[in-house]
C-alpha cells in the first residue's frame, strides 16, 4: 500500500511538471497573425523538449522532456492558444486586455545553493494583461507592447496544498513576423521585457532564514522591486496543415536587481532553450475567424 502512495505521489508530481512545463513553453508568444479562419478547437499532442535554471539566477539546470496534450479553443472569451490560456476582457484595432495565466516548474531539493533547504513547489500566476499594439493589429508583422500583472501561488504537488506566494509584473517590447517566409508556414518573433516582484516572491527563492544558514551561506532577507530583464527569441515552422516544429530560446540578466545579494544568486546570467513538435489530433467542423497568436 506504502509503495502505491509513493508511486502515485511520484505520477502526480511528473504530470505537474509536465503541465508547468507546458504553461512554460507555450506560454511563451507565438508570432501574430492576419485575419484567418481557424477550427474553433483543437487537440494538439505536445512533445517538447527543454533546458532551464532550476530558479532565476541558479548555476545549475533542469532538463525536461514531456509529451502531452493540450487543448487549443478560440473562443470569442475564453482562448487557450500557443499565447497561453486566457480571458478576454476587451478587446479593439488598438488594445487587448485580458486574464492570463503563467506557470514554473518545481525545484526538488538535489539543488547545491539549497542543500538542506526546502523544496520550492510549482508557481502558478494569475493575473491582468494588456498590450498595446503600435502597428496594425491586422498586419502578420506586429509589433507591441505588454503590460501584465499577477498574482503567484505555490502548488504542493504531493498534497495539493496551494500557497500565496506574492505578486510580479512585467513590462515587455514584442515583435512577431509571419510575412518574410510565409511560403514556408514560418512564424518568428522578438521581444525584451524588464520583470519586477515584491518582497514575498522575492523571499520565496532567495531568502535564507536563520534555520538554513550555514557556512558559505549566511541570512538573507529579500526586498521588493527590479528583478531581472530578459531577451527572447522563437520560431515555428509548419511541416504539414497538422504538424509544426519550434524552438524558443531566452537569456535573462540579473544584475543590479534588488536580491543580487543573496548567497542564493549563483548566476546572473541564465539561458533557457527549448524546442518543440505539435500535432493536431482532431479538429472541430465549426470554423471561426480569428488574428489571435495562436
Amino acid at each position: 500500500m506504502l509503495n502505491r502512495l509513493v508511486h502515485c505521489k511520484r505520477f502526480i508530481k511528473t504530470l505537474g511538471t509536465g503541465i508547468a512545463f507546458v504553461c512554460l513553453v507555450i506560454g511563451v508568444p507565438a508570432v501574430a497573425d492576419e485575419f484567418r479562419k481557424e477550427p474553433l478547437w483543437e487537440v494538439i499532442l505536445f512533445t517538447g523538449a527543454v533546458s532551464l535554471p532550476q530558479y532565476p539566477a541558479s548555476d545549475e539546470n533542469q532538463f525536461y522532456a514531456v509529451p502531452l496534450p493540450y487543448l487549443i479553443y478560440r473562443g470569442e472569451v475564453f482562448k487557450s492558444t500557443r499565447e497561453g490560456v486566457r480571458g478576454v476582457l476587451f478587446e479593439s484595432d488598438i488594445s487587448e486586455w485580458t486574464i492570463s495565466l503563467s506557470g514554473n516548474p518545481p525545484v526538488d531539493n538535489g539543488n547545491d545553493a539549497r542543500e538542506d533547504m526546502a523544496e520550492l513547489d510549482a508557481l502558478a500566476g494569475v493575473g491582468p494583461s494588456v498590450k498595446l499594439f503600435l502597428s496594425d493589429r491586422n498586419d502578420p508583422d506586429r509589433l507591441y507592447l505588454q503590460a501584465a500583472f499577477r498574482m503567484m501561488t505555490s502548488i504542493d504537488l504531493k498534497t495539493i496544498d496551494i500557497s500565496h506566494e506574492g505578486y510580479s509584473g512585467e513590462l515587455a517590447l514584442k515583435y512577431r513576423n509571419r510575412s518574410w517566409l510565409a511560403g514556408f508556414g514560418t512564424r518568428f518573433g522578438f521581444g525584451v521585457d524588464i520583470s519586477f516582484s515584491d518582497d514575498r516572491l522575492n523571499g520565496y527563492y532567495y531568502d535564507v532564514r536563520e534555520k538554513d544558514v550555514h557556512e558559505g551561506r549566511p541570512a538573507y532577507n529579500s526586498s521588493g522591486g527590479y528583478s531581472g530583464i530578459h531577451f527572447s527569441a522563437n520560431g515555428s515552422a509548419e511541416i504539414s496543415k497538422r504538424i509544426s516544429i519550434g524552438a524558443y530560446f531566452r537569456w535573462s540578466n540579473y544584475d543590479q536587481t534588488v536580491f543580487e545579494e543573496s548567497p542564493l544568486v549563483r548566476d546572473k546570467n541564465n539561458l533557457t532553450i527549448g524546442c518543440a513538435v505539435t500535432m493536431s489530433l482532431f479538429r472541430s467542423n465549426e470554423i471561426v475567424v480569428t488574428y489571435d497568436d495562436d
